[in-house]
């Protein structure tokens, strides 16, 4: 029997007390491209990228992100796809929107691509007011609200204006969130309405509703849930896809579901020996995928509140070249109390440190051999698991440790970023490396898919889809 059966359960859906407009397609306009900024074409931008121990790093780039002053920790993309803004903060206490205008590449005019398009990045609007680093940004369902998230404790909302004008160089929060968590560790809106769930170092988690009323242009919020139970620090968590549940992962090793409704915890997983770091929902809202600092990945079902599969994910390693896929190892229950050493003694950590589902269907293949899964770790390999075996397919090797990795929304691809500042982009069905990114020159530790410019749509392994665009930080 499959692992993927499920039934139906009695939680609750979220939706139903919160406040989803009859109206999806609210959005933001193009900026008219006589307005645009030319601080766009700066020359900065075409400066070479130097590392200092490496010397010249080839920028493989189509467009840079140049404003922060310190490290950039994250980024959401406009679910909408026009107008194309990417939210990006940092640890210079700021986040900042850009505007992704649409220019006509003069190198491709004579390509197969002939009116292909690549993005030009203009700084629209700085983000400012929080006093400490931005851990988390996003954009609510439609694309109407976005939130930033710091170490300060406090969470901004921010209206994306329905007109965009690089006269406005900075916004003020629509709304602020505090008097909460310590700080926020992490942050989600839900996928159907304007909630949002957060959690703290302090052991808390804390859920919100923000309520918009465009008609007087005042957005509020309001606390509905604490959840507490977590010895230690939250490191991650979310809504399930369907709104029922909360689901956290922590310091003391626990998954716990919530419901929102009530703050009661449904269920407690203990399927780590140690952290879970990473955790990750299904398309159909009843399965969690988890990764522990033990080294363990972890497939549990929420409505029988069963753990359906436990995979090691760290394996020995052997010398190789990265960007090649190594043999599978049959033994994927490694000793986790031996010490294990990778060139010149250096020790190879074992921890998870991000997983993902792979999409819930794809045109490329058939519906059950894409019930598959990805972790990567710091053993510096990303594994991609059959969920319906529970055996490793491939295992894809890297330069640094493994710390972001997602999952294409329709293809048999997954974009990993590495503690080598390498983005790179795999076929899951052999493991086999599709592109190495570089520009960085130093750790990129996150990455997210950003929806295509063009409408020049090309073929993959005889497949139509669009030409899409990876943001890294």
């Amino acid at each position: 029997m499959s692992h993927f059966t499920s039934e139906e359960d009695e939680g609750e859906d979220l939706t139903e007390f919160i406040e989803v407009p009859d109206d999806e397609s609210v959005g933001v306009q193009q900026m008219d491209s006589d307005n645009e900024d030319d601080n766009a074409n700066d020359d900065e931008n075409d400066a070479d990228i130097y590392d200092d121990e490496q010397g010249p790093v080839e920028d493989n780039s189509c467009a840079l992100f140049k404003g922060h002053s310190d490290s950039v920790y994250c980024a959401a993309v406009h679910p909408l796809k026009i107008p194309r803004l990417v939210l990006t903060g940092g640890g210079d206490d700021k986040a900042f929107m850009w505007l992704v205008n649409a220019m006509k590449s003069p190198s491709l005019d004579n390509a197969s691509l002939s009116t292909a398009e690549i993005p030009q990045l203009t700084c629209f609007t700085e983000l400012k007011g929080h006093t400490d680093t931005v851990t988390n940004v996003g954009f609510n369902f439609d694309g109407t609200l976005a939130f930033t998230g710091s170490y300060d404790g406090s969470i901004r909302i921010w209206r994306v204006p329905s007109t965009i004008s690089h006269d406005q160089t900075t916004m003020t929060p629509a709304c602020v969130i505090d008097g909460g968590p310590e700080d926020i560790e992490w942050a989600e809106w839900h996928q159907k309405g304007n909630a949002i769930v957060a959690g703290s170092s302090d052991g808390t988690v804390w859920m919100w509703m923000v309520h918009d009323n465009a008609s007087t242009g005042v957005v509020t919020s309001q606390c509905l849930q604490v959840f507490a139970g977590h010895d230690g620090a939250v490191h991650c968590g979310g809504f399930t896809s369907d709104g029922k549940f909360v689901f956290t992962g922590g310091d003391d090793g626990t998954v716990r579901v919530w419901q929102p409704k009530t703050g009661v915890c449904r269920h407690v997983f203990e399927a780590h020996s140690a952290m879970v770091a990473c955790c990750v929902g299904s398309h159909d809202g009843d399965l969690l995928l988890t990764g522990s600092a033990d080294g363990s990945v972890a497939l549990l079902q929420i409505s029988k509140k069963r753990v359906l599969l436990k995979l090691m994910h760290h394996t020995p390693t052997t010398k190789g070249d990265a960007g090649k896929m190594t043999s599978n190892s049959s033994n994927n229950n490694v000793d986790m109390d031996e010490e294990e050493e990778g060139e010149e003694g250096e020790e190879v950590g074992v921890a998870v440190e991000c997983v993902g589902f792979a999409p819930e269907t794809s045109s490329t293949t058939s519906s059950s051999s894409m019930k598959w899964a990805a972790s990567g770790g710091m053993d510096k390999t990303m594994k991609i698991w059959d969920l319906t075996s529970g055996t490793c397919r491939c295992v894809c090797t890297h330069d640094g440790s493994v710390v972001a990795l997602r999952w294409h929304t329709s293809l048999p691809i997954v974009c990993t970023t590495a503690l080598d500042n390498v983005v790179r982009v795999w076929d899951a069905r052999s493991g086999s490396l599709l592109l190495r990114l570089s520009g960085h020159v130093d750790l990129v530790t996150n990455i997210v898919f950003a929806p295509a410019i063009s409408s020049q749509r090309e073929l993959y392994h005889g497949v139509e889809t669009m030409l899409d665009y990876i943001v890294s930080v």
